[in-house]
């Protein structure tokens, strides 16, 4: 992922019960889904609701 991708992230983005991480706006122009890994949804899992 680029920088700006990852600042831009939400929360509301990630998808938990699915375990994907979808970005819509991308260098490209094309919606990106990226899986949730073990390690990435523990750390989000830690991260207070209002964060990402």
């Amino acid at each position: 992922m680029r920088r700006g991708e990852i600042v831009s992230l939400r929360r509301e983005k990630v998808d938990m019960e699915r375990r994907i991480l979808r970005i819509e706006e991308t260098k490209s122009g094309e919606p990106l889904e990226f899986p949730v890994t073990q390690q990435l949804g523990e750390t989000l899992a830690l991260r207070p609701k209002g964060e990402l």
